[in-house]
C-alpha cells in the first residue's frame, strides 16, 4: 500500500507488471502530474502503464497532464484489473495522427471498477475520458 501525502510531478511514467493487490491512495487529494515527461516518447500510459495480470487500486488522487502519442493519456491498462475511486483526471491527452484513444484512461482486455471519478478537459480522437477495448 502506498499513501501519497503531497503532489508529485513525474519525469517518467510508471509501469506495473505482474503486481498483485497494489493500492495507491491519498487522504489529502494529492495530484500526480506528468508535466515534465517527454510525451512524444510515451505511446501508452502517460502516468501509469498497468499490464500482465496486475491488480491495482487508485483512490483519492488527482491525475493531471498525462499525455501520450497513442493510448491512455494518464492511465493505460492491459490484461489487468483496475479500481479507480474518487480520482480526478484533468488535462489528460492522447494525441497522434491515427490512434488517439482514451484521453484519461484506456482499458484493453481489462476489468475495471470506476466510482466517483471525474474527467475534465481530457481529449482524444475517440474516448476523451475512457476508451474500452477487448483486444
Amino acid at each position: 500500500r502506498i499513501n501519497v501525502v503531497s503532489d508529485i510531478d513525474f519525469d517518467q511514467p510508471i509501469t506495473m507488471s505482474y503486481m498483485a493487490n497494489v493500492v495507491i491512495s491519498s487522504s489529502t487529494g494529492a495530484v500526480l502530474t506528468g508535466s515534465t515527461i517527454d510525451h512524444d516518447s510515451v505511446d501508452k500510459g502517460g502516468l501509469f502503464h498497468i499490464k500482465d495480470a496486475s491488480d491495482v487500486t487508485f483512490t483519492g488522487l488527482g491525475f493531471k497532464s498525462g499525455s501520450v502519442t497513442s493510448k491512455g493519456g494518464c492511465l493505460f491498462a492491459e490484461g489487468s484489473n483496475v479500481e479507480v475511486e474518487d480520482v480526478d483526471f484533468t488535462e489528460c491527452i492522447a494525441y497522434d495522427e491515427y490512434w488517439e484513444e482514451g484521453g484519461g484512461m484506456y482499458l484493453s482486455s481489462s476489468t475495471a471498477s470506476i466510482t466517483g471519478a471525474s474527467f475534465t478537459s481530457c481529449t482524444a480522437l475517440t474516448g476523451g475520458g475512457i476508451y474500452l477495448s477487448s483486444l
